[in-house]
């Protein structure tokens, strides 16, 4: 297993996890905009084949997660926890003070995953996300690395 940064030619792999992950998934142009070097993107490995990965975005001292996604069958091994520790290691070090996250209201795994790693709801964005009947609530999280 290895963490690294994602490169434009990794386009195909991620755009076909965000399509087994999510229902409604990211327009294709909006991940190759995000892999092409103007946000943070890292992968993890699992025999060179990529089972996970995260895109992030930061503006001066803060950082916003759009996205955290991890194959349904290595899901439960610890992955989207590796990726997020990355993620917040990589901050830290570069002098991130706030993180923000959105996350579906229904998905109680990544929230319970962020609250473990100290995120704090702060508020909801009423039927943010598309559903298969409607729309869903997202809830508005973040963490402050500042101290």
């Amino acid at each position: 297993m290895s963490i690294r940064e994602l490169q434009a030619t990794d386009l195909a792999r991620v755009i076909e996890i965000e399509h087994r992950c999510h229902s409604h998934p990211a327009a294709e142009s909006i991940i190759a905009q995000s892999l092409s070097g103007q946000d943070l993107t890292y992968g993890i490995e699992l025999d060179n084949t990529i089972v996970g990965f995260y895109l992030a975005s930061v503006v001066l001292d803060e950082l916003t997660v759009t996205d955290i996604a991890v194959i349904p069958e290595a899901q439960g091994n610890g992955f989207g926890r590796k990726l997020l520790t990355h993620l917040l290691d990589h901050a830290e070090q570069n002098g991130v003070k706030h993180l923000f996250l959105e996350v579906r209201a229904s998905n109680v795994s990544a929230q319970g995953l962020y609250l473990s790693e100290g995120f704090n709801q702060l508020g909801v964005r009423k039927n943010y996300y598309p559903a298969a009947e409607g729309r869903e609530d997202a809830l508005v999280m973040g963490l402050s690395l500042a101290m």
